[in-house]
Protein backbone atom coordinates (compact mmCIF):
# COMPACT_ATOMS: atom_id res chain seq x y z
CA UNK A 1 0.00 0.00 0.00
CA UNK A 2 0.84 3.82 -0.38
CA UNK A 3 3.63 4.43 2.20
CA UNK A 4 1.96 7.20 4.01
CA UNK A 5 -0.72 4.15 5.16
CA UNK A 6 1.80 2.60 7.19
CA UNK A 7 3.08 5.54 8.78
CA UNK A 8 0.28 5.30 12.09
CA UNK A 9 0.72 8.93 13.25
CA UNK A 10 0.40 10.85 10.14
CA UNK A 11 -2.62 8.45 9.10
CA UNK A 12 -4.11 8.97 12.38
CA UNK A 13 -3.52 13.00 12.00
CA UNK A 14 -4.87 13.51 8.40
CA UNK A 15 -8.02 11.11 9.56
CA UNK A 16 -8.24 14.02 12.41
CA UNK A 17 -8.02 16.90 9.39
CA UNK A 18 -10.68 14.96 7.53
CA UNK A 19 -13.06 14.78 10.39
CA UNK A 20 -12.76 18.37 10.89
CA UNK A 21 -13.64 18.85 7.37
CA UNK A 22 -16.48 17.30 7.45
CA UNK A 23 -17.40 18.77 10.24
CA UNK A 24 -16.70 22.12 8.01
CA UNK A 25 -19.13 21.25 5.50
CA UNK A 26 -22.72 22.58 5.58
CA UNK A 27 -25.52 20.43 7.26
CA UNK A 28 -27.39 20.61 3.93
CA UNK A 29 -24.91 19.66 1.97
CA UNK A 30 -24.25 16.32 3.93
CA UNK A 31 -27.31 15.43 4.53
CA UNK A 32 -27.12 11.62 3.32
CA UNK A 33 -23.98 11.41 5.40
CA UNK A 34 -25.35 12.28 8.43
CA UNK A 35 -27.70 10.10 8.09
CA UNK A 36 -25.93 6.91 7.67
CA UNK A 37 -23.72 7.69 10.31
CA UNK A 38 -26.96 7.29 12.50
CA UNK A 39 -28.40 4.21 10.35
CA UNK A 40 -24.99 2.84 9.25
CA UNK A 41 -22.01 3.42 10.83
CA UNK A 42 -20.86 -0.02 10.58
CA UNK A 43 -21.46 0.92 6.86
CA UNK A 44 -19.96 3.84 6.49
CA UNK A 45 -16.66 2.49 8.20
CA UNK A 46 -16.66 -0.45 5.51
CA UNK A 47 -18.16 0.80 2.43
CA UNK A 48 -17.10 3.90 2.36
CA UNK A 49 -13.91 3.67 4.35
CA UNK A 50 -11.97 6.90 5.16
CA UNK A 51 -8.64 5.25 4.30
CA UNK A 52 -9.65 5.16 0.49
CA UNK A 53 -10.80 8.50 -0.16
CA UNK A 54 -7.50 9.67 1.71
CA UNK A 55 -5.19 7.52 -0.52
CA UNK A 56 -7.94 8.51 -4.22
CA UNK A 57 -7.81 12.21 -2.97
CA UNK A 58 -3.14 11.86 -2.18
CA UNK A 59 -4.22 12.80 1.62
CA UNK A 60 -5.96 16.47 0.26
CA UNK A 61 -8.10 16.14 3.70
CA UNK A 62 -10.18 18.87 2.03
CA UNK A 63 -11.06 17.13 -1.23
CA UNK A 64 -11.28 13.70 0.37
CA UNK A 65 -14.05 14.89 2.97
CA UNK A 66 -15.72 16.56 -0.23
CA UNK A 67 -15.76 12.83 -2.02
CA UNK A 68 -17.17 11.16 1.17
CA UNK A 69 -20.21 13.06 0.93
CA UNK A 70 -20.83 13.56 -2.32
CA UNK A 71 -19.96 9.38 -1.97
CA UNK A 72 -23.54 9.43 0.60
CA UNK A 73 -25.31 11.83 -1.88
CA UNK A 74 -24.86 9.73 -4.80
CA UNK A 75 -25.76 6.00 -2.89
CA UNK A 76 -28.93 7.94 -1.74
CA UNK A 77 -29.62 8.46 -5.02
CA UNK A 78 -29.38 5.76 -6.66
CA UNK A 79 -30.28 3.61 -4.17
CA UNK A 80 -33.00 4.96 -2.46
CA UNK A 81 -33.97 4.30 1.33
CA UNK A 82 -31.91 1.17 0.83
CA UNK A 83 -28.42 2.97 0.58
CA UNK A 84 -28.02 2.05 4.23
CA UNK A 85 -28.30 -1.27 3.70
CA UNK A 86 -24.76 -3.39 2.20
CA UNK A 87 -23.93 -3.80 -0.83
CA UNK A 88 -24.13 -7.58 -1.27
CA UNK A 89 -26.38 -9.97 -3.70
CA UNK A 90 -28.71 -11.42 -0.55
CA UNK A 91 -30.68 -9.25 2.14
CA UNK A 92 -28.76 -5.89 1.01
CA UNK A 93 -29.41 -2.78 -1.03
CA UNK A 94 -29.38 -4.96 -4.69
CA UNK A 95 -33.17 -5.42 -5.07
CA UNK A 96 -34.23 -8.75 -6.66
CA UNK A 97 -33.98 -7.24 -9.92
CA UNK A 98 -30.59 -5.32 -9.71
CA UNK A 99 -29.38 -9.00 -8.64
CA UNK A 100 -31.19 -10.82 -12.25
CA UNK A 101 -29.14 -8.30 -13.98
CA UNK A 102 -26.21 -9.15 -12.37
CA UNK A 103 -26.92 -13.04 -13.23
CA UNK A 104 -26.87 -12.68 -16.94
CA UNK A 105 -22.44 -12.39 -16.37
CA UNK A 106 -22.33 -8.48 -17.51
CA UNK A 107 -20.09 -7.70 -14.97
CA UNK A 108 -17.10 -9.97 -13.79
CA UNK A 109 -13.65 -9.33 -13.11
CA UNK A 110 -10.72 -10.04 -14.92
CA UNK A 111 -7.16 -11.14 -13.62
CA UNK A 112 -5.22 -7.80 -13.64
CA UNK A 113 -2.91 -6.62 -16.59
CA UNK A 114 0.85 -6.54 -16.78
CA UNK A 115 0.62 -3.22 -15.22
CA UNK A 116 -0.76 -4.42 -12.19
CA UNK A 117 -4.29 -3.14 -12.44
CA UNK A 118 -7.81 -4.75 -11.88
CA UNK A 119 -9.86 -5.45 -14.84
CA UNK A 120 -13.64 -5.42 -14.91
CA UNK A 121 -14.96 -6.79 -17.87
CA UNK A 122 -18.38 -5.57 -18.75
CA UNK A 123 -20.67 -6.89 -22.13
CA UNK A 124 -24.03 -5.08 -22.23
CA UNK A 125 -24.92 -7.55 -24.59
CA UNK A 126 -26.31 -10.02 -21.82
CA UNK A 127 -28.86 -7.72 -20.38
CA UNK A 128 -30.57 -8.56 -24.29
CA UNK A 129 -31.73 -12.25 -21.77
CA UNK A 130 -33.76 -10.18 -19.69
CA UNK A 131 -37.41 -10.00 -20.19
CA UNK A 132 -37.02 -6.06 -18.53
CA UNK A 133 -34.28 -3.82 -19.07
CA UNK A 134 -33.68 -1.38 -16.34
CA UNK A 135 -31.34 1.77 -15.87
CA UNK A 136 -31.59 1.78 -12.50
CA UNK A 137 -30.43 -1.94 -11.95
CA UNK A 138 -27.48 -1.76 -14.28
CA UNK A 139 -26.66 1.66 -12.44
CA UNK A 140 -26.63 -0.61 -9.20
CA UNK A 141 -25.26 -3.61 -10.39
CA UNK A 142 -22.50 -1.32 -11.77
CA UNK A 143 -22.24 0.49 -8.36
CA UNK A 144 -21.73 -3.46 -6.65
CA UNK A 145 -18.88 -4.62 -8.60
CA UNK A 146 -16.74 -1.25 -8.13
CA UNK A 147 -16.87 -2.26 -4.70
CA UNK A 148 -15.99 -5.23 -5.20
CA UNK A 149 -12.92 -4.22 -7.39
CA UNK A 150 -12.08 -1.50 -4.91
CA UNK A 151 -11.74 -4.68 -2.12
CA UNK A 152 -8.75 -5.91 -4.70
CA UNK A 153 -5.22 -4.73 -3.48
CA UNK A 154 -4.48 -4.35 -7.20
CA UNK A 155 -7.34 -1.66 -8.02
CA UNK A 156 -6.35 0.20 -4.46
CA UNK A 157 -2.62 0.29 -5.52
CA UNK A 158 -2.38 0.58 -9.63
CA UNK A 159 -5.81 1.43 -10.10
CA UNK A 160 -8.79 -0.30 -12.15
CA UNK A 161 -9.44 -0.73 -16.26
CA UNK A 162 -12.68 -1.11 -17.46
CA UNK A 163 -13.16 -3.81 -20.82
CA UNK A 164 -16.53 -3.43 -22.33
CA UNK A 165 -18.63 -4.91 -25.56
CA UNK A 166 -20.80 -2.63 -26.54
CA UNK A 167 -22.44 -4.91 -28.77
CA UNK A 168 -25.90 -4.08 -28.91
CA UNK A 169 -28.92 -1.58 -29.53
CA UNK A 170 -29.16 2.00 -28.44
CA UNK A 171 -32.15 1.05 -25.65
CA UNK A 172 -29.25 -0.51 -23.81
CA UNK A 173 -28.44 3.35 -22.72
CA UNK A 174 -29.92 6.46 -21.04
CA UNK A 175 -28.71 10.02 -21.30
CA UNK A 176 -29.85 10.40 -17.76
CA UNK A 177 -28.23 7.15 -15.96
CA UNK A 178 -25.16 7.53 -18.21
CA UNK A 179 -24.36 10.96 -16.79
CA UNK A 180 -24.74 9.22 -13.36
CA UNK A 181 -22.63 6.19 -14.38
CA UNK A 182 -19.91 8.68 -14.71
CA UNK A 183 -20.55 11.09 -12.28
CA UNK A 184 -20.47 7.73 -9.70
CA UNK A 185 -17.14 6.64 -11.21
CA UNK A 186 -15.50 9.58 -11.51
CA UNK A 187 -16.66 12.04 -8.48
CA UNK A 188 -18.20 9.60 -5.72
CA UNK A 189 -16.49 6.19 -5.28
CA UNK A 190 -12.48 6.21 -4.46
CA UNK A 191 -11.98 4.21 -7.83
CA UNK A 192 -9.02 4.80 -9.65
CA UNK A 193 -10.04 4.74 -13.17
CA UNK A 194 -7.05 4.61 -15.85
CA UNK A 195 -8.66 3.69 -18.86
CA UNK A 196 -11.98 2.37 -20.43
CA UNK A 197 -11.42 0.22 -23.21
CA UNK A 198 -14.64 -0.36 -25.63
CA UNK A 199 -14.99 -2.96 -28.28
CA UNK A 200 -17.25 -4.62 -30.72
CA UNK A 201 -19.60 -1.51 -31.15
CA UNK A 202 -22.58 -1.96 -32.98
CA UNK A 203 -23.61 0.50 -35.74
CA UNK A 204 -26.32 1.70 -33.35
CA UNK A 205 -24.30 2.30 -30.48
CA UNK A 206 -21.72 4.03 -33.19
CA UNK A 207 -23.76 6.27 -34.87
CA UNK A 208 -26.13 7.32 -31.78
CA UNK A 209 -24.96 6.42 -28.88
CA UNK A 210 -21.25 7.63 -28.87
CA UNK A 211 -22.18 11.50 -29.91
CA UNK A 212 -24.32 11.64 -26.80
CA UNK A 213 -22.22 10.38 -24.71
CA UNK A 214 -19.21 13.06 -26.13
CA UNK A 215 -21.66 15.86 -25.00
CA UNK A 216 -22.64 14.27 -21.41
CA UNK A 217 -18.93 13.59 -19.95
CA UNK A 218 -16.13 15.96 -19.12
CA UNK A 219 -12.95 16.17 -21.29
CA UNK A 220 -11.31 14.17 -18.24
CA UNK A 221 -13.42 11.50 -19.11
CA UNK A 222 -13.28 11.32 -22.76
CA UNK A 223 -8.88 11.14 -22.73
CA UNK A 224 -9.28 8.02 -20.85
CA UNK A 225 -12.07 6.14 -23.20
CA UNK A 226 -10.52 4.04 -26.09
CA UNK A 227 -12.71 3.25 -28.99
CA UNK A 228 -11.76 -0.24 -30.79
CA UNK A 229 -13.40 -0.21 -34.08
CA UNK A 230 -10.49 -3.48 -35.27
CA UNK A 231 -11.58 -6.85 -35.03
CA UNK A 232 -10.01 -10.44 -34.27
CA UNK A 233 -6.51 -10.70 -34.48
CA UNK A 234 -5.64 -6.77 -34.84
CA UNK A 235 -7.99 -6.26 -31.76
CA UNK A 236 -6.21 -8.29 -29.67
CA UNK A 237 -2.79 -6.35 -31.38
CA UNK A 238 -4.17 -2.97 -29.84
CA UNK A 239 -5.36 -4.70 -26.46
CA UNK A 240 -1.95 -6.29 -26.03
CA UNK A 241 -0.35 -2.96 -26.66
CA UNK A 242 -2.24 -1.29 -23.91
CA UNK A 243 -1.21 -4.02 -21.32
CA UNK A 244 -3.72 -6.50 -21.66
CA UNK A 245 -2.80 -10.13 -21.24
CA UNK A 246 -3.69 -12.88 -23.88
CA UNK A 247 -4.07 -15.79 -21.30
CA UNK A 248 -6.02 -13.19 -19.26
CA UNK A 249 -8.63 -12.29 -21.82
CA UNK A 250 -11.76 -13.93 -22.82
CA UNK A 251 -12.01 -15.35 -26.41
CA UNK A 252 -13.99 -12.67 -28.19
CA UNK A 253 -11.21 -10.71 -27.55
CA UNK A 254 -8.83 -12.99 -29.28
CA UNK A 255 -7.60 -14.76 -25.87
CA UNK A 256 -7.84 -18.16 -24.10
CA UNK A 257 -9.36 -16.87 -20.59
CA UNK A 258 -12.35 -18.59 -19.85
CA UNK A 259 -14.64 -16.84 -17.72
CA UNK A 260 -16.09 -19.13 -15.03
CA UNK A 261 -18.84 -16.50 -13.84
CA UNK A 262 -20.84 -19.30 -12.05
CA UNK A 263 -17.60 -19.63 -9.41
CA UNK A 264 -17.55 -15.87 -9.51
CA UNK A 265 -21.36 -15.46 -7.92
CA UNK A 266 -20.69 -18.73 -5.63
CA UNK A 267 -17.56 -16.98 -4.49
CA UNK A 268 -18.92 -14.00 -3.70
CA UNK A 269 -22.12 -15.46 -2.11
CA UNK A 270 -19.71 -17.42 0.18
CA UNK A 271 -17.76 -14.37 1.33
CA UNK A 272 -20.97 -12.11 1.69
CA UNK A 273 -22.29 -14.84 3.92
CA UNK A 274 -19.25 -14.98 5.64
CA UNK A 275 -19.05 -10.65 6.12
CA UNK A 276 -22.99 -10.82 7.27
CA UNK A 277 -22.18 -13.38 9.52
CA UNK A 278 -19.24 -11.56 11.15
CA UNK A 279 -21.43 -8.40 11.33
CA UNK A 280 -23.97 -10.23 13.32
CA UNK A 281 -21.06 -11.76 15.82
CA UNK A 282 -19.89 -8.10 16.50
CA UNK A 283 -23.56 -6.49 16.86
CA UNK A 284 -23.97 -9.21 19.61
CA UNK A 285 -20.85 -8.83 21.35
CA UNK A 286 -20.18 -5.49 21.37
CA UNK A 287 -16.89 -3.50 20.34
CA UNK A 288 -16.01 -3.50 24.30
CA UNK A 289 -15.26 -7.24 24.80
CA UNK A 290 -11.46 -7.36 23.75
CA UNK A 291 -11.10 -10.77 23.86
CA UNK A 292 -13.90 -11.11 21.03
CA UNK A 293 -12.54 -8.32 19.33
CA UNK A 294 -9.45 -10.30 18.51
CA UNK A 295 -10.99 -13.53 17.36
CA UNK A 296 -13.12 -11.04 15.25
CA UNK A 297 -10.10 -9.47 13.52
CA UNK A 298 -8.43 -13.12 12.92
CA UNK A 299 -11.65 -13.94 11.22
CA UNK A 300 -11.00 -11.14 9.14
CA UNK A 301 -7.91 -11.40 8.11
CA UNK A 302 -8.63 -15.02 6.59
CA UNK A 303 -11.43 -13.54 4.87
CA UNK A 304 -9.11 -10.52 3.61
CA UNK A 305 -6.44 -13.80 2.71
CA UNK A 306 -9.74 -15.15 0.35
CA UNK A 307 -10.41 -12.47 -1.26
CA UNK A 308 -6.88 -12.00 -2.54
CA UNK A 309 -6.81 -15.53 -3.59
CA UNK A 310 -10.38 -15.95 -4.66
CA UNK A 311 -11.73 -17.38 -8.36
CA UNK A 312 -12.48 -13.94 -9.20
CA UNK A 313 -8.49 -13.15 -9.46
CA UNK A 314 -8.70 -15.73 -12.34
CA UNK A 315 -6.90 -18.44 -10.10
CA UNK A 316 -7.45 -21.61 -9.04
CA UNK A 317 -9.17 -22.51 -5.86
CA UNK A 318 -5.81 -24.87 -3.89
CA UNK A 319 -5.31 -26.70 -0.83
CA UNK A 320 -4.78 -24.38 1.51
CA UNK A 321 -7.30 -22.15 0.58
CA UNK A 322 -9.94 -23.98 1.09
CA UNK A 323 -8.41 -25.11 4.59
CA UNK A 324 -8.65 -21.06 5.48
CA UNK A 325 -12.46 -21.58 3.70
CA UNK A 326 -13.04 -24.23 5.94
CA UNK A 327 -11.29 -22.94 9.13
CA UNK A 328 -13.35 -19.72 8.72
CA UNK A 329 -16.90 -21.79 8.61
CA UNK A 330 -15.84 -23.81 11.40
CA UNK A 331 -15.02 -20.94 13.35
CA UNK A 332 -18.06 -18.82 12.79
CA UNK A 333 -19.79 -21.76 13.49
CA UNK A 334 -18.28 -22.06 17.01
CA UNK A 335 -18.46 -18.55 17.98
CA UNK A 336 -22.20 -18.27 17.45
CA UNK A 337 -22.94 -21.41 19.78
CA UNK A 338 -20.64 -20.50 22.60
CA UNK A 339 -22.38 -16.71 22.03
CA UNK A 340 -25.62 -18.45 22.29
CA UNK A 341 -24.70 -20.54 25.42
CA UNK A 342 -23.41 -16.92 26.83
CA UNK A 343 -26.41 -15.34 26.17
CA UNK A 344 -28.12 -18.08 27.40
CA UNK A 345 -26.44 -17.83 31.16
CA UNK A 346 -26.77 -14.12 30.76
CA UNK A 347 -30.75 -14.42 29.94
CA UNK A 348 -31.09 -16.80 33.41
CA UNK A 349 -29.06 -14.18 34.84
CA UNK A 350 -30.51 -11.32 34.14
CA UNK A 351 -34.48 -13.32 34.87
CA UNK A 352 -32.84 -14.12 38.11
CA UNK A 353 -32.16 -10.54 39.41
CA UNK A 354 -35.68 -9.26 37.38
CA UNK A 355 -37.49 -11.85 40.04
CA UNK A 356 -35.06 -10.88 43.10
CA UNK A 357 -35.76 -7.07 42.53
CA UNK A 358 -39.80 -7.99 42.12
CA UNK A 359 -39.56 -10.15 45.55
CA UNK A 360 -37.97 -7.26 47.35
CA UNK A 361 -40.11 -4.51 45.95
CA UNK A 362 -42.90 -6.56 46.87
CA UNK A 363 -41.62 -7.16 50.89
CA UNK A 364 -41.04 -3.36 50.76
CA UNK A 365 -44.58 -2.48 49.46
CA UNK A 366 -46.53 -4.54 52.08
CA UNK A 367 -44.01 -3.04 54.87
CA UNK A 368 -45.34 0.51 53.63
CA UNK A 369 -48.65 0.24 52.06
CA UNK A 370 -50.40 -3.08 52.15
CA UNK A 371 -50.04 -5.97 49.61
CA UNK A 372 -49.29 -5.28 45.94
CA UNK A 373 -52.09 -4.75 43.56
Amino acid sequence: LNDKISDSPQLENDLALMEQELLMIPVEEKGAYLQALIRCPELVATESDKHLFLMFDNFDTHVAAKRLVKYWETRKTIFGDDAFLPLRLEDGALTPEDVEHIETGAFCLLPGDEHGRCIIYHDRSRFDRLNHLSHMSILRATWYILHVALEKDNSRENGVVILMTSNCGISMFSRKHMRLSWDSLMNAIPTRMKAFHVCHLSAHVDSHVLPIWKKVVSKNIRMRVIIHRNKNWDLLLDLLGYGFRKEHLPPEFGGNFNIDFESFLEERRRREDYQRRLGDLQLRIGFHEDEWEARIDELYIALIYMRQSSVSDGREIDGPLEEVDAWVEERLDEYEAELDDWEGILMADMEAEVEELRETIEQEQLRLDGPLR
